[in-house]
């Protein structure tokens, strides 16, 4: 009787004994997996969505782009976005300006040889500053859209002169606002008007960014400086 009883009470003092690996183990385990997968599954999310969607200036706000715009490689809302050590603020485009100035080899006509003319020209940061001596124009010689006038020099064609206005615009010479052929745009809010795009509302008759506190109240891209905007502005550095 007495050694029944010594073998019942070591059986009921094994069976209070928690087994190796049992729940103490698993439910460290558990923990520790749980924390690893979130972890993971929270960095993968925010490093795909970086550059297209979901991406964060340090103002907080989102740097979103609208489909089919190519990414910034520096996007910034504002200056405090770039490097002041660098002198960088934050602009709409890259500053590609040259640092020494456009050419000016010329003044007018006179400066220039025979059957030559001093034009005004240049492309980028230079448009409509940069004069060189160029051969006088000739008949069909001049880009499309252009004539050649007596003088050598090639002008826009007039619309009341054989040139068509792009659609959304009128023909309206001499008036205020009218491009080099005498067209002007017709108004937003008038018939005929191109409608204005996705970020723009029309105000006035003029097409004008839609206005935002954050990226989340534009159809797309981003909010800077108060307007919607395609993409983020990108921070650049000043001309040399």
């Amino acid at each position: 009787m007495r050694v029944y009883l010594l073998v019942a009470c070591a059986v009921l003092l094994l069976s209070a004994c928690p087994a190796e690996g049992d729940d103490t183990s698993a439910g460290s385990g558990s923990t520790g997996t749980t924390g690893a997968t979130a972890s993971g599954d929270d960095t993968s999310a925010g490093s795909g969505s970086t550059g297209t969607t979901g991406a964060t200036a340090s103002g907080g706000d989102e740097l979103n782009y609208c489909p089919g715009v190519p990414e910034v490689s520096a996007p910034c809302l504002d200056d405090d976005d770039c490097d002041p050590l660098m002198s960088m603020y934050c602009a709409p485009e890259e500053n590609d300006c040259p640092g020494a100035g456009c050419a000016a080899l010329c003044v007018d006509d006179a400066e220039c040889g025979a059957d030559a003319v001093c034009v005004v020209s240049g492309t980028g940061c230079c448009a409509g500053q940069q004069s060189l001596c160029l051969p006088a124009c000739t008949p069909g010689s001049c880009a499309e859209g252009e004539e050649c006038l007596p003088d050598g020099h090639c002008a826009p064609l007039p619309c009341d002169g054989g040139y068509t206005c792009p659609a959304g615009n009128t023909c309206a010479p001499k008036t205020e606002g009218a491009d080099g052929h005498g067209c002007v745009q017709i108004p937003c809010d008038q018939p005929g008007a191109q409608p204005c795009g996705e970020l723009f509302g029309c105000v006035a008759g003029a097409c004008e960014r839609l206005t935002c506190t954050a990226s989340a109240d534009c159809p797309c891209g981003t909010c800077v400086q108060g307007r919607c905007h395609e993409r983020p502005w990108l921070c650049t550095s000043p001309s040399p």
